[in-house]
């Protein structure tokens, strides 16, 4: 995967409705699990898709509340800050200014509160942006602290600045470690990773189900006592 894109392919699991709507290439040959139907129901950009939340958002006169997606296999926030450090505010941003921009289109004109919660708390095993109205709560999202981060766009161009402060938060204001993920050296060994990236897995390249070894595999991890 080129360095920045974030794309990455879903690895099946009970994400499926979300990689459904994504139209990512993980799920493109199975049945629409989606309850709300797959086709007509999402509106889609370059990187992600904007879709209905089935949860409607209390404390608002639009109780309409919209989750935004990447098209990419994203599991949750931290996910993104390990294997994508380098493109995760470009994505938020995106995610933040489809998310506001579809609100605006579909739900009401003016402010709207855009809120992701935690990695340990997601409900959905893939990476999702809500956007409802400024004043109101989905889910019991409302508020920045341990478990959820939240703030009220009232224009696209406030996307990069609210991302960065995701990011921060995500981050607990340390610097994102860069990383060569091609390298186990630089990875670390035991973990295969998202695909289409190399594997510095014990099993990589043993099997039709398991992902290519990354080139430095063997001379890093064999006989190192450092894989798993």
């Amino acid at each position: 995967a080129e360095e920045g894109k974030c794309d990455f392919v879903f690895p099946g699991g009970p994400a499926k409705c979300f990689c459904q709507l994504a139209g990512n290439s993980g799920c493109a040959d199975d049945a629409c699990v989606c309850p709300q139907g797959c086709q007509g129901v999402a509106w889609e950009s370059s990187r992600a898709v904007t879709f209905k939340n089935i949860k409607v958002a209390t404390g608002c006169d639009h109780k309409t509340a919209l989750l935004t997606i990447p098209r990419s296999y994203i599991k949750h926030i931290d996910f993104l800050s390990k294997w994508c450090p380098a493109g995760m505010r470009i994505l938020l941003s995106e995610l933040i200014a489809e998310g506001f921009l579809k609100y605006q289109e579909h739900v009401a004109k003016g402010a709207a509160r855009t809120c992701i919660h935690a990695a340990m708390t997601v409900s959905q095993p893939w990476l999702h942006i809500h956007t409802f109205c400024p004043n109101g709560t989905v889910d019991g999202l409302k508020l920045t602290n341990d478990i959820s981060w939240c703030g009220v766009v009232d224009s696209e161009d406030q996307a990069d600045k609210l991302a960065g402060e995701m990011v921060f938060w995500t981050m607990k204001g340390k610097a994102t470690v860069s990383t060569n993920y091609a390298s186990c050296r630089s990875r670390g060994c035991g973990e295969a990773g998202p695909r289409p990236l190399c594997s510095c897995a014990s099993d990589c390249g043993r099997g039709p189900g398991a992902a290519a070894c990354c080139d430095d595999f063997a001379e890093a991890c064999e006989g190192s006592g450092s894989d798993g």
